[in-house]
């Protein structure tokens, strides 16, 4: 689950919206643990780099199912888009997600600032790569 709020000022275009659509789903398929849905949503050449770790589409999916044998687990991230631009068949969006995370009934919050490339395939926004650092906190 994704919550979205957005720090941008000005509208929004059609691009910027779906772009930032493209990575609540992909988030959504990693809170539920869903590679098919990662996928649906990324170029199968894409990249996940997250705390000095380089991953592919393939390692996320062993990862992923490794960790649906762990008991009870729930996320929802709450994304802050700080930006985002289009040009042409090419995307990048800055933003903070603050997950909320719930395993075997404990919760622990993790902030993250993250950064994604996405390019327009068949008139179909993909993200290529995603960027995660993890932060101590996250001030607005």
């Amino acid at each position: 689950m994704v919550i979205l709020c957005s720090l941008q000022t000005k509208p929004q275009s059609t691009d910027n919206k779906n772009v930032q659509q493209i990575i609540i789903h992909m988030l959504d398929g990693v809170s539920n643990r869903n590679i098919s849905v990662i996928r649906q949503n990324t170029t199968p050449d894409c990249l996940i780099l997250e705390d000095g770790h380089l991953y592919t589409l393939d390692s996320v999916a062993k990862h992923m199912a490794h960790a649906k044998k762990a008991a009870s687990y729930h996320r929802v991230n709450h994304l802050y888009f700080a930006t985002t631009r289009v040009e042409g068949n090419a995307a990048w969006v800055a933003f903070t997600n603050i997950a909320d995370i719930t395993i075997n009934e404990k919760t622990i919050t993790e902030n993250f600032l993250e950064s994604a490339y996405l390019t327009k395939i068949s008139g179909v926004w993909k993200v290529q790569m995603l960027h995660s650092t993890s932060i101590t906190s996250y001030t607005k």
